[in-house]
């Protein structure tokens, strides 16, 4: 017995080749499990050769017993090719008349109402992208080279009732300088480039461009210059 619980005449080999596919990094336990039943075939029909009559009696009594879905006989196909590089050269690899039957596809159709509410979502996320990053631009230190993204080039909004409601989203800048930290725990940066009014104002400036232009492009061009600030809430 190995530790995979093979008991045939083949285990060792069985062994070996799970061996090599872990190390690949394949951990699949549906391999696995097919394998033990290859097995078990083996041990109960005394077969010790990966051969052909081995291989299709295992491959005949399954189809037997399994619906559709088959993809069972490319682990078993696999094992064969693995033998015969490694010195196996009277290994049996399956043939390809056995093959998996094709499932047919059953595509989900989305309805209307799904289409318009994904499109609607996808509009309010690139909305607040455009937002939280309006006009700021990183620095090129070298040639295709930009300096490292910090809390400098995203715009913060620190007002207190929009930030509870969207758990401290509008600190978009501290999630530039630190990724990793969880959104109700971003800290407002002082020195980072302020929005006028928090997300549910400038959302709708937002979609009208010319009120939104007045309002934001002079604070671009002072972010850019390192003089927005704003006191600590």
């Amino acid at each position: 017995m190995n530790g995979y619980g093979f008991t045939s005449a083949l285990a060792p080999q069985l062994d070996a080749y799970l061996r090599f596919k872990q190390k690949m990094g394949c951990y699949g336990n549906s391999r696995i499990w097919y394998l033990k039943r290859f097995d078990a075939y083996c041990t109960a029909h005394e077969r010790a050769v990966f051969d052909r009559d081995t291989v299709e009696g295992w491959v005949s009594e399954q189809v037997a017993r399994s619906g559709r879905y088959r993809s069972w006989m490319s682990y078993i196909r696999d094992v064969g090719r693995w033998l015969q590089a490694h010195g196996h050269a009277g290994a049996y690899v399956l043939s390809d008349r056995w093959k998996a039957q094709v499932v047919p596809a059953h595509p989900y159709l989305l309805s209307r109402l799904e289409i318009e509410a994904f499109f609607a979502a996808a509009a309010s996320l690139e909305v607040i992208n455009y937002i939280e990053h309006y006009g700021l631009m990183r620095a090129e230190v070298a040639p295709g080279r930009y300096e490292r993204v910090s809390h400098l080039h995203s715009w913060n909004a620190s007002q207190r009732l929009s930030n509870w409601l969207l758990f401290n989203l509008q600190r978009h800048s501290d999630h530039h300088e630190r990724a990793s930290r969880p959104y109700p725990a971003l800290l407002h940066h002082d020195d980072s480039p302020q929005l006028p009014a928090g997300y549910a104002t400038m959302y709708v400036l937002a979609l009208v461009p010319p009120l939104w232009h007045r309002v934001m492009d002079d604070r671009v061009a002072r972010a850019q210059a390192g003089a927005v600030r704003a006191p600590t809430r």
